[in-house]
């Protein structure tokens, strides 16, 4: 007991100086050595100074002046400084002031160099809407590329939207196949919804229904509560005759079944399934007919290139 005494009287000693230098305005022991590397361009103090700073630990909490020291060893070429300088100022994380503009060139940076590739959807999404700088759809699929290159699933499906010809990037239809194949299977859902469209549409590839309908029916177990991939789902399955099938895809189903919020625009389709399954079968070739021009009439094919430009960011 004797020897365990002045050993916590002295850590409590050592604690207390901390505290009193800290709130003085000075730093800690072995701080000033961070800081002064920093001043020297060592990366990695002004890094381990900046988290310190973030999070106040042994040290007064200050994150603008945190975020000084993140973005002076993102210059100096560490990528872990950048992802955390453009992630505290894309979503205003601890006390700093949320900045997307200024956030860019870090998140850009990040992308190209950090191991988390969700900041490349984020770059990517900035650069085609943000309305504080020119928009740069090129950059942004160079981005959403590098984010797909590292299995994130939102870059996928961005990427392959964009080699769609969409936004003023050139088509390239083979390697939007290819973004929009890696995030369906990486579980975005509107790379599915996409993937549906064009094997249904059949424009430049054959059309396939049963493909079309599996990715239509993956897009609505992926993201149930979005209504459009169910009316879609439901919209195939009718037409490939799967009336009973298609029921719990309609909108007043889907509503009531499995709490989806579904856009005014799906009530065309809702009323003909309704129609389609009361039908004989002599006369189901006309109630298709009639599901095929209601759909078009409210846009359901195409309003997932709309959806892309609303998308918010994770």
């Amino acid at each position: 007991m004797r020897l365990i005494l002045p050993i916590i009287t002295s850590i409590l000693f050592s604690l207390l100086a901390n505290i009193t230098v800290t709130e003085a305005g000075g730093l800690p022991p072995g701080f000033e050595k961070w800081e002064s590397q920093c001043a020297q361009n060592d990366p990695k103090s002004c890094f381990f100074f900046a988290h310190r700073l973030m999070g106040g630990d042994q040290i007064r909490k200050d994150p603008n002046r945190a975020i000084g020291y993140y973005q002076k060893a993102c210059k100096l070429g560490l990528p872990d400084a950048c992802y955390y300088a453009g992630r505290h100022l894309y979503y205003g994380e601890n006390g700093v002031s949320a900045d997307k503009t200024g956030s860019i060139p870090y998140l850009a940076q990040a992308c190209k160099n950090y191991s988390k590739k969700w900041v490349c959807y984020n770059t990517a999404y900035e650069l085609l809407h943000n309305p504080k700088i020119v928009h740069k759809p090129k950059d942004a699929f160079y981005f959403a590329y590098l984010g797909c290159k590292g299995n994130d699933k939102k870059s996928c499906g961005l990427a392959g939207y964009l080699a769609l010809g969409n936004e003023g990037v050139d088509r390239h239809l083979k390697h939007a196949l290819t973004y929009l194949e890696n995030g369906c299977e990486l579980g975005n859902a509107g790379s599915c919804h996409q993937l549906a469209d064009l094997y249904t549409e059949g424009q430049e590839i054959k059309p396939d229904m049963p493909r079309a309908l599996n990715y239509a029916k993956k897009a609505s177990k992926l993201d149930p509560k979005d209504g459009q991939h169910a009316y879609l789902a439901g919209y195939l399955l009718a037409m490939d005759e799967q009336y009973n099938e298609s029921i719990p895809y309609s909108p007043k189903h889907a509503n009531k079944d499995m709490g989806m919020h579904v856009p005014a625009s799906a009530a065309p389709f809702s009323v003909a399934v309704v129609i389609l399954t009361r039908q004989k079968a002599g006369t189901r070739k006309a109630a298709r007919q009639k599901i095929r021009l209601r759909a078009s009439q409210s846009g359901m094919l195409k309003n997932i290139s709309e959806s892309w430009s609303s998308t918010s960011a994770r």
